[in-house]
């Protein structure tokens, strides 16, 4: 397991490896928000901190998202409508539909998925509006 090294000059969230445990992860971003906050005098200033608190934050947010189009196609698959799986993504109907055939697509990209088990998987939220594959006017 790697080891998470705080580095204060240029953190990114690819710079955290995707083996930290996510408890692991909460930890330092809870360490260097409270750092941020109070100013710590450790010579890296607010600024060191608040920019990897920011780092770490855009990387828990990734890892954590990351599996909400699994998690949808879990529930459709499951028996759940395309409206309970929008309401508890906080997203419309719509956009669960758009979202969820884009991460389709990204996973045949990928080579994670053939186009025939994405067909398969497509018509768990429907179709897309109309208004949304329609060419400019």
């Amino acid at each position: 397991m790697s080891a998470l090294t705080l580095t204060l000059q240029r953190m990114t969230p690819d710079a955290v490896p995707p083996d930290v445990p996510l408890s692991r992860l909460v930890a330092a971003f809870q360490q260097r928000a409270t750092l941020a906050v109070a100013r710590d005098q450790d010579g890296a200033g607010p600024v060191g901190h608040a920019l990897s608190a920011l780092a770490l934050a855009v990387a828990l947010v990734e890892r954590v998202s990351g599996s909400r189009w699994g998690l949808v196609e879990l529930a459709l698959q499951g028996g759940a409508d395309a409206a309970a799986a929008a309401a508890a993504t906080g997203l419309t109907v719509d956009e669960l539909v758009f979202g969820y055939r884009a991460a389709l697509d990204a996973r045949v990209t990928a080579g994670h998925l053939t186009d025939a088990e994405a067909d398969a998987l497509r018509p768990l939220v429907g179709e897309l509006p109309a208004e949304w594959t329609a060419g400019p006017a």
